[in-house]
């Protein structure tokens, strides 16, 4: 029963890891929005520039670097980092096409964090 949790935890945390990738995706579609090409949107190039900053930090929680997890106490639990998950896949909706796509599966995935975390709490509570 012990395995069946770590691999739902693998799971779980490798597809953060597939979302926070698609961010990062998401960013560069942001900054040349190959659907309007012609003219210069400035919201879309400062929201990929904050998506790209809270991507490399989503990156860095779902890669245990301790110095940014032991900073942010909310970061040590997946409630945490499934709001900030759910916070940047809300923040890319409208970026493009492609960042809506990304956007709702990164939200989802943060809802899916955040659902399991207190549903299970006993178990997903450490990282």
């Amino acid at each position: 029963m012990e395995n069946s949790h770590k691999s739902a935890k693998l799971a779980l945390r490798l597809f953060s890891v597939a979302c926070t990738v698609g961010v990062f995706a998401s960013c560069v579609f942001g900054f040349f929005d190959v659907e309007e090409s012609k003219n210069l949107n400035v919201s879309n190039i400062i929201i990929s520039l904050y998506a790209a900053v809270f991507g490399v930090i989503m990156l860095m929680t779902e890669l245990k670097y301790q110095r940014l997890v032991s900073a942010v106490p909310l970061f040590q639990r997946y409630e945490g980092r499934g709001f900030l998950h759910f916070f940047i896949g809300m923040l890319i909706v409208g970026t493009s096409t492609f960042g809506l796509v990304i956007g709702i599966i990164t939200a989802l995935n943060g809802l899916l964090n955040i659902g399991l975390f207190y549903k299970y709490r006993d178990i997903y509570d450490d990282l």
